[in-house]
């Protein structure tokens, strides 16, 4: 064998070993599933939080109670039992429990819009909105699922300086999200 082609030999072993060994090591993410379809990866190191009720599936940093407020961040995933949703407002009202869209509803001034966009996919569509309130920040995507019309909500929450200290991270969660083809 010439050197090249044992130099190429070398590099595909040493590729092929690297990626064994990376297998090997603890996992970066784990996975949080709403229903049985929509999943969210979320920092494996990340723990359980239980303050949110059973049919509720929570990842973060539990409330600082002396502050009363999420100082690091926290994802929640929860899917809405029966719920369905024919259009953008409809949705904002079933994340919200009222649209915040909507300037004659009362609730809208408990809150500070920050951003807001909707998106349609080839398996989903929904809405994705930023906003603040008093002492927090949230960033929340609700998506209804094509294949069963049901609808899919995850938030993070936390502080206006812990989102800027966790964007990256929290982008990396917001963008995760996949549909699991029925079965």
């Amino acid at each position: 064998m010439n050197l090249a082609c044992r130099a190429f030999s070398m590099a595909v072993v040493a590729l092929l070993a690297s990626t064994a060994l990376a297998a090997c090591g603890p996992p970066t993410a784990q996975t949080l599933t709403t229903g049985d379809s929509v999943e969210f990866a979320a920092p494996a190191d990340w723990d359980r939080v239980d303050d949110f009720g059973p049919d509720v599936v929570a990842v973060g940093h539990p409330i600082d109670t002396d502050l009363g407020v999420r100082t690091e961040p926290v994802v929640i995933v929860q899917s809405l039992a029966g719920s369905t949703a024919d259009s953008f407002e409809t949705l904002r009202r079933r994340t919200m429990g009222y649209d915040p869209l909507n300037p004659d509803d009362d609730l809208v001034t408990e809150i500070t819009m920050l951003g807001y966009d909707e998106f349609t996919e080839p398996r989903a569509w929904g809405v994705e909105m930023y906003f603040s309130n008093s002492n927090s920040l949230y960033r929340v995507l609700t998506l209804v699922n094509r294949a069963d019309m049901s609808v899919h909500i995850a938030t993070v929450t936390c502080t206006r300086r812990c989102f800027e200290r966790n964007l990256d991270t929290i982008e990396q969660i917001m963008s995760s999200w996949t549909i699991e083809e029925p079965r």
